[in-house]
């Protein structure tokens, strides 16, 4: 089965020019300000409008790259996973993630055993789709309980842009404060490698799949959500997850 290959919305940028004092001897400074402001304004509003048509024009070829198995035959004893793709327990290991954080401490995937993993590919100077995504992930954790062994991993799609600082900025802003977070990041080739392991594509800093994986207690692959998601579904999906 492929994996997605939606891409999210490129950063944009918009800016006001400050109150400037306009006397004779500046008889066009309001108009270039103005000018200048407005057209900032226009195309970063384009280029939002843009990036999120794209992102849902795509949505049905995702659909069908993520379409969920059919039930197996015999009965589950697990409850029902309600995402975009729906794997059987045991049948996807998930792939190899060893990457330093933010905080510089080594987070390797294949040890989280226990867990249940959120893995998803971000920018934190993106100004479109991630916000969205980060803000749906706030509300998937208030729905869990304080003490769920639930972790949210990050993988970069900008390396020289996500700096502790940055990331750091963008968890604070987007309502993190609940979930144990990594934001992890490393030099291109061994992001390149993991986007390529999860099916990513990143066609630019800012511009690339736009997912999410549930990896189970296991190690494996069981869920996978395509951005932008419905946190009640994921939020069921980890809670399902944790038995």
């Amino acid at each position: 089965m492929n994996r997605s290959h939606a891409l999210s919305a490129e950063r944009g940028e918009s800016g006001h020019p400050p109150n400037e004092a306009i006397t004779d001897a500046q008889p066009g400074a309001l108009g270039g300000s103005q000018v200048s402001g407005k057209l900032i304004v226009s195309v970063a509003f384009l280029a939002t409008l843009v990036a999120i048509w794209f992102a849902f024009a795509t949505r049905g070829e995702l659909a069908a790259n993520l379409a969920p198995h059919k039930a197996a035959s015999k009965p589950v004893a697990t409850r029902a996973l309600y995402g975009d793709a729906v794997w059987a327990a045991g049948s996807r290991p998930a792939p190899a993630l060893s990457m330093q954080d933010q905080t510089k401490k080594l987070f390797d995937l294949g040890a989280q055993h226990g867990k249940v993993i959120v893995v998803t590919f971000m920018d934190s100077r993106c100004t479109t789709l991630c916000p969205l995504e980060a803000a749906s992930l706030a509300n998937v954790r208030a729905a869990l309980a304080p003490s769920a062994p639930v972790e949210l991993v990050v993988v970069s799609t900008d390396h020289a842009g996500d700096t502790p600082a940055s990331v750091a900025a963008f968890a604070a802003k987007h309502g993190w404060a609940r979930w144990n977070w990594h934001w992890l990041n490393g030099n291109p080739a061994s992001l390149s490698k993991a986007w390529s392991a999860f099916g990513v594509k990143v066609n630019s800093a800012s511009a690339h799949t736009s997912v999410a994986y549930l990896i189970g207690r296991n190690g494996h692959e069981r869920v996978a959500l395509q951005a932008p998601f419905i946190p009640q579904i994921m939020s069921s999906d980890i809670k399902a997850l944790l038995g």
